[in-house]
């Protein structure tokens, strides 16, 4: 398994989540995140008001795929990156293990945090 990190503008996240789908990627993280490495002198409107812009937005997005077809989705995800007017960077890592969790494992501990906040509130 291959864990994909890659660095992207918000306007391509749709883009993104289509070429996914193709490869059966179903599970995506994203996060949202503000880069101070933007080139010196952007200008941007805030309230009416032009200032120098420090910080732009960009999405941090993070997914696992399989080792075959880590080549074909990095030649794509680069693709749909070469529209961007910034620059973007993919990161891929080899991943030794992957353990899914069920859902139903987490029921006992929520049940027993439930128990207690009610004898919390029984002995108020």
């Amino acid at each position: 398994m291959i864990k994909i990190e890659a660095f992207v503008p918000p306007f391509s996240l749709f883009d993104i989540r289509e070429l996914l789908r193709v490869f059966a990627v179903d599970d995506l993280l994203v996060t949202e995140a503000k880069e101070l490495t933007a080139p010196a002198g952007i200008r941007g409107v805030y309230r009416g008001v032009e200032c120098s812009v420090d910080a732009v937005p960009i999405l941090k997005m993070e997914f696992v795929l399989r080792e075959r077809d880590q080549a074909e989705v990095i030649a794509a995800l680069r693709l749909i990156l070469t529209r961007s007017p910034r620059g973007a960077m993919i990161l891929a890592s080899s991943l030794q293990a992957v353990v899914p969790v069920p859902q139903n494992l987490a029921r006992p501990v929520r049940e027993e945090c439930e128990q207690a906040a009610a004898r919390e509130t029984t002995r108020q």
